[in-house]
């Protein structure tokens, strides 16, 4: 079943989905780059409070990147883009901006600061990059290794299927690991990029052709999807190992899907 067919279903028999997907909708999400990290922390964390205990799909948790909030529920994560960001001046800049700058500016307990419209890299909405890209790889035949990410009409609020566990918390035995000269030998014929770590690759070698791994490899080139660490990629409940966040990270993935 496709992620949104699954939602609207939950949808159908959890009202309160609803109410929690317009309330993350609604909320206004600002980046602070001063901090590298979520300037209205606190308007989500009173999002999640007030649904933590809504019902039986509930396993409510929530972080944040450099380029988007994600609140993960038991079966799916949703994603939203931030709307703006926060610029913290010191006083010596505060005081070299022009008459009219000023006027941008506002001031709390950290100092002047200017609020703008997110845009991070080429792109201000990292969420409609993924889904987009998510579309390239059912063309192009690598879905497989992708979590679907798909927007919920009628919201600026993405849904991806939950993952059971990122990759970077991991700690199993890997079924016939490669070595590492097999390891490096299939990151440079696929051109994979150096972030993906050598026992992702070595998992997707055991469970796919090589066929299938120089078409990835290929595809991860063609759009730059660069952001590739072992926390964007993770187990899901059909035992597939997917890339979870693929938008690229300052790359020229937005401009070229």
């Amino acid at each position: 079943m496709k992620v949104l067919e699954m939602l609207n279903y939950v949808r159908a028999e959890q009202k309160w989905i609803n109410d929690f997907i317009n309330a993350f909708n609604e909320t206004e999400l600002i980046y602070d780059r001063f901090c590298s990290e979520v300037y209205n922390e606190l308007d989500i964390d009173l999002l999640v409070e007030k649904y933590e205990n809504a019902g039986a799909y509930l396993d409510l948790d929530w972080n944040a990147g450099a380029t988007k909030v994600v609140l993960c529920l038991k079966n799916f994560a949703f994603k939203s883009p931030y709307t703006y960001m926060v610029n913290y001046y010191t006083e010596e800049d505060y005081n070299e901006l022009s008459d009219s700058e000023k006027k941008e500016c506002d001031r709390d307990e950290e100092g002047w600061f200017s609020k703008i419209p997110f845009f991070m890299g080429s792109t201000g909405n990292y969420c409609d990059v993924e889904a987009k890209v998510y579309q390239k790889a059912l063309s192009y035949g690598v879905a497989d290794f992708f979590a679907e990410t798909v927007r919920i009409p009628g919201t600026h609020v993405y849904v991806q299927e939950r993952y059971l566990m990122a990759f970077d918390e991991y700690n199993g035995r890997d079924d016939a690991p490669l070595s590492k000269t097999e390891i490096n030998d299939i990151r440079k014929t696929c051109c994979f990029y150096n972030s993906i770590p050598d026992r992702v690759i070595s998992w997707w070698a055991n469970h796919y052709s090589y066929s299938d791994l120089l078409k990835l490899g290929t595809f991860l080139k063609l759009y730059d999807i660069n952001d590739l660490h072992a926390g964007n990629i993770a187990f899901f409940p059909d035992g597939k190992l997917k890339i979870i966040d693929y938008s690229g990270y300052c790359s020229s993935t937005s401009n070229l899907v």
